[in-house]
């Protein structure tokens, strides 16, 4: 929804390049959505789809994609 995913997968490339000041907003939404699932509360497909965008751009950094 909006800039949810871009500014996920852009946190997620600045964690890998160890920028923390950048990405910090981005990580707390990420941690909310890893504790209700791992809560087993309902998870949204908003809230999926940014973790899952985060994810990616940590990886994507990682392996010196981006």
């Amino acid at each position: 929804d909006g800039f949810d995913g871009i500014i996920s997968t852009l946190s997620g490339i600045q964690l890998q390049k160890r920028k923390y000041r950048t990405m910090a907003f981005a990580l707390l939404e990420s941690y909310k959505v890893m504790r209700d699932f791992t809560g087993k509360k309902t998870i949204t497909q908003g809230a999926l789809a940014k973790a899952v965008c985060f994810l990616i751009g940590y990886f994507a950094a990682r392996y010196r994609y981006v």
